[in-house]
């Protein structure tokens, strides 16, 4: 297991009192588990794009009388990651993944694949009987979240794909919170491996139709930061801030192979994507299989 690693593995940490990077909670991650800074130059990017992701860096770590380590510091995935994104707390739901690894494990012939079983990873916020109606609420609004047409959706796996974190797509590495005022599921980026499969789009990982996953609001929503100089300024700057490292030549590196997988995206758009600027009030509203 890459998680494991003599004298320290990869760690859960709570804090009782003090908030550490605005958390209680929050993960040391072995680098090579989350592909070094590219987990800080992705999660930066997909915040300032508008999807939620937690916060994470770089940091250098003395545990005990061991010599210090490098790791990579990432929030746990909670109401402080939705409230300082400007939302409510409410349910985080994710995929159980338990009848994911007993299949393979157990060998069961069970067709388990086909079945959507979610969990709420946020129990604690189900303390009370509103709150309890709200999670209930929340599993039963879609039949299948990972397959929703809405412009979020479409949005975060189209942009997992230019940053090539495919690992992010699969089912079982699927959160999301619910926006009781709104009525519709955020997806929460995890564990993606950003730039593991740089080429091709994550084909064969995507969830969504190509007529969906191509979407021409969805370039025109990337295309306003991709050419704002000012974006990519603050990017940079903020990545060399959460990085022990600062090194120009390799975000110059992440950012030209994000630019040109976003311009593959955006020609493959222009031919095959489905025009949803004048039906999108009434999509949102529809499960795919309707549509379809």
């Amino acid at each position: 297991n890459d998680h494991i690693s003599i004298p320290y593995s990869s760690l859960r940490v709570k804090s009782k009192n003090k908030f550490l990077n605005q958390t209680k909670e929050f993960i040391l991650f072995k680098p090579r588990t989350r592909r070094y800074d590219a987990e800080v130059f992705g999660t930066l990017l997909l915040s300032k794009v508008g999807i939620l992701a937690p916060f994470t860096k770089e940091i250098s770590l003395k545990i005990n009388s061991n010599k210090p380590e490098d790791y990579i510091f990432q929030e746990k995935i909670n109401k402080y990651l939705i409230e300082r994104a400007g939302l409510r707390e409410g349910p985080i739901i994710e995929f159980d993944e338990r009848h994911f690894w007993n299949y393979y494990l157990l060998q069961k012939n069970a067709k388990i694949d086909s079945a959507e079983i979610y969990k709420i990873d946020n129990p604690k916020y189900a303390k009370n009987k509103i709150k309890q109606n709200q999670v209930f609420k929340s599993i039963q609004t879609k039949q299948n979240i990972i397959q929703d047409i809405s412009f979020e959706n479409r949005m975060f796996e189209s942009t997992l794909s230019i940053l090539g974190a495919c690992h992010g797509l699969a089912k079982h590495n699927r959160k999301f919170y619910y926006d009781s005022f709104n009525q519709k599921f955020l997806p929460i980026y995890y564990d993606g491996m950003f730039f593991y499969k740089e080429k091709n789009l994550c084909e064969g990982a995507q969830k969504l139709d190509n007529k969906f996953f191509f979407s021409k609001d969805v370039v025109e929503h990337l295309q306003i930061y991709f050419d704002d100089i000012d974006f990519k300024r603050q990017l940079q700057k903020d990545y060399f801030s959460f990085t022990t490292g600062k090194d120009k030549k390799r975000f110059d590196y992440l950012w030209n192979y994000t630019i040109k997988n976003f311009k593959k995206y955006k020609n493959v758009t222009e031919k095959k994507s489905f025009d949803f600027t004048e039906t999108k009030k009434d999509l949102n509203n529809k499960s795919l299989d309707q549509v379809l």
